[in-house]
């Protein structure tokens, strides 16, 4: 049998100022997405699931670094960034992924199912390539979809390291207080 109890604190009648804790947690959680993304790792620190060979293939061909690591390509999904820093009168940090890429980060965040590629401006796609890495073009592509690929979020390390950092400050000022 499991029992629990829950109660809920007005912290707005006790003025703690944890902005400067909430804004180095937020910065740790950023160097910590970069870290993962450049090593290959999704939000629960596994590797993320493998990229086919036509993939591979053609982040190869546009000598993209690392072209065996998903997410990665030309760098964009690294940079995670806060655009509101936390302040003694709203203790908020908000992250966000780049907005360039924010449409792609959703489909990889939640995954897809199949769907059918056709060109916007031209009457082929390509260059694509095979699994074996055969160079080709096509009218359209069944894309088999999108591995849910956990890439945006915080760590289960990171957040125990942050709650760490608050309860320490918060001992703090109850010591001094």
């Amino acid at each position: 049998m499991r029992v629990s109890v829950e109660k809920k604190f007005d912290l707005s009648k006790i003025r703690l100022d944890l902005s400067k804790q909430i804004n180095m947690f937020a910065d740790s959680v950023i160097l910590d997405h970069k870290k993962r993304l450049s090593n290959g790792q999704d939000i629960h620190e596994k590797p993320f699931k493998k990229l086919s060979p036509s993939t591979i293939h053609s982040k190869r061909n546009k000598n993209l670094p690392k072209p065996r690591t998903p997410l990665y390509g030309e760098g964009i999904m690294l940079n995670v960034y806060s655009v509101k820093k936390a302040t003694r009168s709203n203790q908020e940090n908000i992250i966000i992924p780049p907005k360039k890429r924010s449409k792609v980060a959703a489909y990889h965040q939640q995954g897809t199912g199949p769907y059918t590629i056709r060109p916007r401006t031209s009457r082929y796609l390509g260059p694509l390539f095979s699994s074996s890495g055969q160079k080709y073009f096509a009218r359209e592509v069944n894309h088999p979809g999108l591995s849910k690929r956990e890439w945006f979020g915080i760590t289960k390390t990171q957040e125990k390291k942050g709650l760490q950092l608050i309860e320490l400050a918060i001992e703090r000022l109850l010591r001094r207080g």
